[in-house]
């Protein structure tokens, strides 16, 4: 018998990985037509957003890195994620391994480098929010940030949003007692492939959520829905293919978002 060849095997498991991550995408999703998804908008009862390159122009992780000067390492990992390629957990681990940023690094990154809602989107919220009350006797609208991303470098997003502690699903950074980095917290549902479901399998628990829209740019978003009756591919920062191909509806811009809602009534 001849000797297996290290080369194959390793493909080999790279491929049974990368099956493994795109088997988590619901096999329900696909395009829908724009009224039927312009209806499950305007009757939404809570939204929920993915963070990085989507409500934020920049991808926390890779602003991070670039600020402690090991961005292009970083990502490299970060796209295979966020195509879907490998799980997400792999992904964050072997960041975060390579990066192992101290408390003093985050907090310096945020402070030099705040994150910025990407283009259009404090309009596109703001009309949302007044659609919807508008709708529904002024009730506002729930949104939520559910975000594979770190919980420091969303916390400026989240007061500009002037939404709750509550109503973020983030990774939390662990450190040492000296402010070294430690580890991650593995209970926090976004922290592995098919958590931003978990997360939103929560809400519905707790609020009684039933037409829950998710938007986001990247695979882990599509594993979402359901338990979210819609989902929003977004690709204004990063058009992503499978995210494409998958979403219930694609748009390239949130003016594009907001013209579903209000055309299709």
């Amino acid at each position: 018998m001849s000797a297996a060849n290290p080369s194959h095997s390793g493909s080999a498991a790279t491929h049974a990985v990368a099956a493994a991550a795109a088997a988590a995408i619901p096999a329900s999703l696909g395009p829908r037509p724009l009224e039927w998804v312009g209806a499950a908008l305007r009757s939404a009862d809570a939204v929920a957003f993915d963070v990085d390159s989507t409500v934020s122009a920049d991808e926390g992780v890779d602003v991070l890195a670039d600020f402690m000067h090991m961005g292009p390492q970083i990502k490299a990992l970060t796209d295979r994620a966020m195509n879907g390629t490998v799980p997400f957990e792999v992904a964050l681990r072997e960041r975060l391994e390579l990066l192992r940023p101290s408390a003093a690094a985050v907090a310096a990154c945020v402070a030099e480098r705040p994150p910025a809602f990407s283009p259009g989107f404090e309009a596109f919220i703001a009309f949302w929010r007044a659609h919807h009350a508008a709708r529904n006797g002024g009730a506002p609208l729930p949104v939520f940030l559910v975000s594979g991303g770190f919980r420091p470098l969303i916390e400026p997003l989240r007061l500009q949003l002037g939404i709750d502690e509550q109503s973020v699903f983030a990774n939390t950074l662990q450190f040492g007692a000296d402010g070294s980095y430690s580890s991650f917290d593995e209970l926090e549902p976004t922290s592995r492939s098919g958590g931003k479901a978990r997360a939103l399998a929560t809400l519905a628990a707790r609020h009684g959520f039933s037409r829950m829209v998710m938007v986001g740019d990247g695979a882990t978003d599509l594993e979402a829905c359901p338990p979210a009756h819609v989902m929003v591919g977004y690709g204004g920062v990063v058009a992503r293919e499978t995210v494409k191909q998958k979403a219930h509806v694609f748009v390239n811009n949130w003016n594009e978002l907001r013209t579903i809602i209000e055309q299709t009534e």
